[in-house]
């Protein structure tokens, strides 16, 4: 059209002139709709890109799924998930060196107790064990993460390690339990028979004791001691304390529950009361070398250690005592930097942390 333009002698200067603007809208036009075409192509292009990414990351992931059954039981899950517990069955089994027989359908087959087998998978999804409190479903389980050569899942079925709250200030009679390995509280089904707080606790292998304390009701010194077990979640009362006593401390050591010191109505304790588990009876101990409430005792590498709490005048103590079973006596140790009183002690590697 252009050159027709210039080709034609006889149309006027007016005439060219308008032809030409024409001409420059039509290409302005005609240049924003290649460039529209060609967004829309890039766009096509960067969808298409996508879409087969997608397709070959779905077809990753087929690749990667591991079809297993076990015990007449169907499960998808990734390789990735399997090769989490490293040098497990799973693991070798999602490891492309392994070749293994499969079914038509492609399922790798155990037989093995498919009950367990989703525990299984949430533990290595998620890192933590839903493990059920009977015993015997907890050994199925060990038998099973043996089976499949999950070690720390072995552990977790035999280990019952948890932080357990008791009781509170106004008289809460309830416990809490916390499970480290399933990240879960539960909270006891019984709870402790006297209605009481200021008590003094500790712990055992397989539950705890609770001592002393106020009647929540009558304000009075209760002398009761409970035993808590943590495999049947039952309580059991123990013969009553010789000395009534509140705020006092307890450690356990050889099968024998010392309650250490604590408060009577008017004064502070240095007395050390014994219950011995075979015998059933209770003793006095060599008292302590000073009175105190609201100590903190432990035992390290079988040591009866007691720091701090309050003494006569109500002052917070910075000492520390050691009880010497063979000597039948107590000695002093050096001083807390701190005074402390109603503080917790703990054993870590043969040192006291309070």
């Amino acid at each position: 059209f252009f050159g027709v333009v210039l080709c034609n002698s006889t149309m006027s200067l007016a005439q060219s002139r308008s032809a030409a603007v024409c001409l420059g809208a039509f290409l302005e036009g005609f240049v924003e709709h290649v460039e529209g075409l060609v967004q829309e192509l890039r766009r096509k292009e960067q969808e298409y890109t996508q879409t087969q990414a997608e397709v070959a990351a779905l077809n990753q992931q087929q690749h990667d799924v591991q079809w297993l059954n076990v015990g007449g039981g169907l499960y998808h899950t990734g390789r990735e998930v399997l090769q989490r517990a490293e040098g497990s069955m799973l693991s070798v089994i999602a490891s492309n060196e392994f070749l293994c027989d499969a079914d038509l359908e492609g399922y790798t087959f155990f037989d093995r107790d498919n009950k367990w087998f989703p525990l299984i998978l949430t533990y290595l999804r998620e890192g933590r064990a839903m493990l059920p409190n009977d015993e015997r479903e907890r050994d199925a389980i060990f038998r099973e993460a043996r089976f499949y050569c999950l070690g720390s899942l072995c552990r977790a079925a035999k280990q019952r390690q948890c932080i357990v709250v008791v009781g509170s200030s106004r008289g809460n009679r309830s416990v809490q339990i916390y499970d480290p390995i399933q990240c879960l509280w539960k909270g006891n089904r019984v709870s402790f028979s006297t209605n009481r707080y200021n008590f003094g606790s500790c712990i055992i292998d397989d539950g705890f004791f609770l001592a002393g304390g106020f009647d929540w009701h009558t304000f009075k010194i209760s002398s009761s001691v409970e035993r808590f077990s943590a495999s049947t979640g039952d309580w059991t009362a123990i013969a009553a304390l010789p000395m009534p006593t509140v705020r006092c401390s307890l450690v356990f050591l050889n099968g024998q529950l010392l309650v250490i010191g604590g408060l009577d109505p008017h004064y502070p304790f240095d007395h050390v009361q014994c219950f011995d588990m075979a015998s059933r009876t209770w003793q006095q101990l060599p008292r302590l070398l000073r009175p105190r409430w609201d100590a903190a005792s432990c035992v390290v590498d079988g040591r009866v250690i007691v720091v701090g709490g309050l003494t006569p005048g109500h002052r917070p103590a910075c000492s520390a005592e050691e009880y010497l079973p063979a000597e039948h006596r107590w000695q002093a140790l050096p001083d807390m930097p701190t005074a402390r009183r109603g503080a917790a002690a703990v054993a870590l590697d043969g040192r006291l942390l309070v």
